[in-house]
């Protein structure tokens, strides 16, 4: 059988003529592929010649790759370094499980404090960008017959803290200008939280902090819905420093991480805590914030408004992260 299926492929191949395959020959095929690739994993494991070897393809005259921490850029972004550039992991000698390098922590507390540096090494760079920008948005808002005002920091302020980044904890860094601030729809969001009565639809009972019947009658109008009203009749910009700000290093140290982590170990006071450094903003600090109304549709008097319920949300609600212990609480200047 096989002659003649190796006579009928001559012939196949000689007048150009498209041959089926047997069941057999799609057998054998299948075989020498199985036969092919065990031994292909075989000589991996094995570490075969046929392999490529595993090693970095670099120039001979190179020599040893330094993998220290890089020094940071005086004239760079700082929010761009924080982002994109963190590489002060780099260089922490491997350990075992129950050995851990004593400069591990320190470590990425060094890349922050660098971070903290940096931004005031620019101070004098980024306020003229600062300066221009507040410029540009006054007109703005002057020409939409709204209006900014400028609140105070209590004590230490921390926006973008849940954000993704490879040392655990976020910041949120104006992409230009490369200072910490408050996007205008998280400034939005804060004061519809402060108006918002927030009724339990079963039981009707008052949850919020916000007046329901003020609600209806004027702060609904004000942020509008996707039913009946649509947009809202406030425009809310961004909330950005008057100055660039001072950041410091603070610290979470949680001490049940496996009993958060696996649900399944009870929290006790044998866990070993796990301190994790994150950015925030030094108390103090001024940042502008500025409303106003939309055109067709809102009127001087709701911007008033709005600036009545953002107060009342910075003075007993607080901006940004960890507000339970204090963060984020303003004052208007």
């Amino acid at each position: 059988m096989g002659d003649i299926h190796d006579e009928i492929a001559k012939f196949a191949k000689a007048h150009n003529l498209p041959v089926e395959e047997t069941a057999s020959q799609k057998k054998k095929e299948r075989h020498m592929s199985k036969r092919k690739d065990t031994h292909y994993k075989g000589n991996q494991r094995r570490g075969g010649d046929d392999l490529p070897k595993r090693v970095l393809p670099l120039y001979a005259g190179l020599g040893r790759v330094d993998t220290s921490p890089r020094p940071l850029d005086p004239t760079a972004n700082t929010g761009l370094l924080f982002d994109k550039f963190c590489d002060h992991w780099s260089g922490v000698p491997r350990w075992k499980a129950d050995e851990p390098p004593k400069n591990e922590k320190a470590v990425k507390h060094q890349f922050l404090d660098a971070i903290a540096s940096h931004l005031e090494k620019n101070r004098g760079n980024i306020t003229g960008l600062l300066s221009r920008y507040h410029g540009r948005q006054d007109r703005l808002v002057e020409s939409l017959n709204g209006a900014s005002c400028s609140f105070t920091s209590q004590w230490r302020f921390v926006s973008g803290i849940g954000m993704g980044h490879v040392l655990e904890t976020g910041f949120v860094w104006h992409r230009i200008l490369s200072v910490p601030y408050l996007p205008g729809s998280s400034v939005k969001g804060l004061i519809r939280a402060w108006a918002d009565p927030k009724t339990d639809k079963q039981t009707g009972q008052h949850l919020g902090w916000g007046d329901p019947v003020k609600w209806e009658e004027e702060y609904k109008r004000l942020f509008g819905d996707e039913k009946d009203l649509g947009v809202g009749s406030l425009i809310v910009f961004d909330a950005l420093p008057v100055d660039v700000p001072q950041l410091e290093v603070d610290i979470m140290n949680p001490h049940y991480a496996p009993y958060y982590q696996a649900k399944t170990v009870p929290p006790a006071d044998y866990h070993s805590p796990v301190p994790i450094f994150f950015l925030t903003i030094k108390e103090g600090a001024q940042f502008k914030f500025s409303l106003a109304p939309r055109p067709g549709s809102g009127t001087v008097s709701d911007v008033a408004c709005g600036f009545n319920l953002l107060r009342g949300a910075l003075e007993n609600l607080g901006a940004g992260a960890k507000t339970a212990v204090g963060y984020g609480y303003m004052k208007m200047k």
